[in-house]
Formats: C-alpha cells, structure tokens, sequence
C-alpha cells in the first residue's frame, strides 16, 4: 500500500511540475536600405569612430549593427543624400528608404 500511494505522488507530482522558459532577443539591430541603391554607398558613425566605411549598398541586405546611436551618411554619385542620426535598441531593424 506504501508502494501505491508512493507512485501515485510521484506521478501526481509530475503533473504539477513548473517549466521556467527564458526568451531572449537578438542583441544585434540592423541598417537596410530600400529604394535607388545603384552606385550607393554609406558610412556609419558611432560617436567619432567610423564603423563601416565607404560600403556599396546590397539589395535587401542587412547590416548588422551594435544598439546604440549612429550617424548615417548616404552617398549616390559622390553625392551625399542621406545624412541621418538613428537610434537601434536590441533585434531592431531600420530602414532607410532612398530616393
């Protein structure tokens, strides 16, 4: 009779059990551009230090980059047109739609 109610409280108990789950977001943000990207570059400014440089725009690529506040510079041409400052909070993507 032990035996008995011993398994009925363990198969009881596993009933009731908690399962604890921690979700967590992607730390990196993401720049796209969307719009006119031939003969496109850009430049991205974190505080004084240059983070990319000088790099052709891809169709529908996402650039990865650090939350944080940047300067985003914009060129077509050699021709700035796009000069923007954003913030990126974690697993963010911005879009940035050019002309």
């Amino acid at each position: 009779m032990k035996i008995l109610t011993f398994l009925a409280i363990v198969l009881l108990g596993g009933c009731f059990s908690q399962r604890n789950e921690v979700i967590q977001k992607d730390a990196l943000s993401y720049l796209l551009f969307q719009g006119s990207i031939q003969d496109a570059s850009f430049n991205v400014y974190h505080e004084d230090d240059r983070i990319y440089d000088n790099i052709k725009i891809q169709s529908e690529y996402r650039y990865p980059i650090a939350p944080g506040t940047y300067r985003i510079e914009v060129y077509q041409n050699g021709e700035i047109i796009t000069n923007r400052r954003l913030f990126f909070s974690d697993g963010q993507t911005q879009e940035i739609r050019l002309p």
